[in-house]
């Protein structure tokens, strides 16, 4: 998934005849992924960030952001974004033109504590926010279920799908910039063809951002980030486990 660029070199020169030689054996091509973005963080001193990342990230209240690395072990540093005061915490990642079409935007994930829920809203240009994922535990549990948003019902929709506190995982929203919107967890379908908001649809407010958003009054719980991109959704994710 959004293979490391710094491998990119070698893998380029390798997979060129790879490719060349699966050519001469098949007539099927697979789908080739085009990147509208793409973003790691090795390059970017350990320690907070009091400024936009790349000029595509902007911190609106009640967090920080840092660049730690990973709390699974090693040296992969990760985006960390912190709730450190009760109320809303918001941080955007701008596409700047990137949305558009049918496009993948897809990261690595991984919460420490579900204290408060965490979730991801589309943003749009005139203002205008639509809920797509909401990430919360219900009652005593010591996981989470991932929910997403029904704009036909004005409510969040329980997909089932279990995510456990301290574990990685591959979020790649799928978003039709016309229609819909479909969720994946791990390369598996967890939520497909969800409406977007008539805003989106019918007025064409242009898709301007991506919301990291945790709207819980409870302080304390943090999510990091990795391996975020941007790419044209040609029916096939870019996903490795």
């Amino acid at each position: 998934m959004c293979t490391k660029k710094k491998i990119w070199g070698i893998t380029l020169v390798v997979l060129f005849f790879v490719n060349l030689f699966l050519g001469a054996m098949s007539a099927e091509v697979s789908a080739e992924i085009i990147y509208q973005a793409y973003e790691t963080y090795e390059d970017v001193s350990v320690g907070p960030l009091n400024s936009p990342l790349n000029n595509y990230h902007h911190d609106q209240s009640n967090g920080t952001r840092a660049i730690v690395y990973d709390p699974a072990g090693g040296f992969n540093k990760v985006l960390k974004y912190s709730k450190t005061v009760s109320g809303s915490f918001k941080t955007i990642r701008w596409y700047n033109g990137a949305a558009t079409g049918t496009f993948v935007t897809q990261f690595r994930a991984r919460i420490d504590d579900f204290s408060s829920s965490w979730g991801w809203l589309l943003r749009a240009k005139p203002y205008a926010e639509q809920n797509l994922i909401s990430i919360k535990k219900e009652g005593n549990n010591a996981f989470a279920y991932l929910y997403v948003y029904d704009v036909n019902q004005g409510s969040f929709v329980n997909t089932g799908q279990v995510i456990n506190k301290d574990t990685w995982y591959i979020y790649s929203i799928v978003i039709d910039a016309t229609n819909t919107y479909g969720v994946y967890v791990n390369g598996q379908p967890v939520a497909e063809s969800y409406p977007l908001d008539n805003k989106f649809v019918q007025e064409g407010y242009e898709i301007d951002g991506l919301v990291f958003n945790n709207n819980n009054e409870g302080i304390g719980s943090s999510i990091y980030i990795d391996d975020f991109c941007i790419y044209e959704y040609a029916g096939a994710l870019d996903f490795e486990p």
